[in-house]
């Protein structure tokens, strides 16, 4: 199956079903499908979406308050808007609110794939970026700390948790097991990370 995957968000059932149809196959993507606003948040709640296709005008919610919400939620996802009656001003507000394109209907098939590529490509590039980001801010925090085995994710784990707690840590272990590279990676990860770590041999 697919790895990326796209919502369309239109009210006009036939618009929708050949989208459908013409993106599976150009693009060999997953394609989820809402008829308004209400029903793509849900979609979205549930499932990880790529780029959001979504129509202006909608009952129960428009393209531009589905922005908002889809931005507020993720300021990282993709979106990209449909509207039957383009104009600049529309295009400006569209970008402003922080969609990645407004496209006019009726569709130019050609330019609407083009889009949907780029902004696929994109999002792979944003979220690779964060992914390598959090892993630099992991080894930054966690030091000579390094592991994927269930083990370590559950040391880190619980370095997270208790970083976030004002509790008083006692750390055990045979000398070398890396008792100060956690107490350092706890201080960091707090509230108090901010200042000096004093240690007392």
């Amino acid at each position: 199956m697919a790895d990326d995957t796209i919502l369309v968000v239109d009210d006009e059932t036939d618009l929708v079903h050949g989208l459908r149809r013409t993106l599976s196959m150009e693009i060999d993507c997953r394609v989820l499908t809402a008829e308004n606003g209400v029903q793509a948040i849900d979609i979205l709640s549930k499932t990880n979406v790529d780029v959001v296709l979504a129509d202006v005008l909608m009952p129960q919610m428009d393209g531009f308050t589905l922005l908002e919400r889809i931005k507020s939620r993720d300021p990282a996802g993709t979106v990209i808007i449909m509207t039957a009656h383009g104009t600049i001003e529309k295009a400006v507000a569209a970008i402003k609110k922080g969609a990645y394109d407004l496209i006019q209907k009726p569709l130019d098939e050609a330019r609407l794939i083009h889009l949907l590529r780029k902004g696929l490509e994109l999002n792979r590039l944003v979220r690779e970026n964060a992914r390598l980001t959090e892993a630099i801010a992991r080894k930054e925090t966690f030091g000579s700390m390094v592991g994927q085995s269930l083990t370590m994710r559950a040391i880190f784990d619980k370095i997270n948790m208790l970083a976030q707690s004002d509790v008083t840590v006692l750390i055990l272990g045979e000398t070398g097991t890396g008792k100060e590279i956690a107490a350092r990676a706890i201080h960091k990860l707090s509230r108090r990370g901010r200042r000096s770590l004093i240690t007392v041999n």
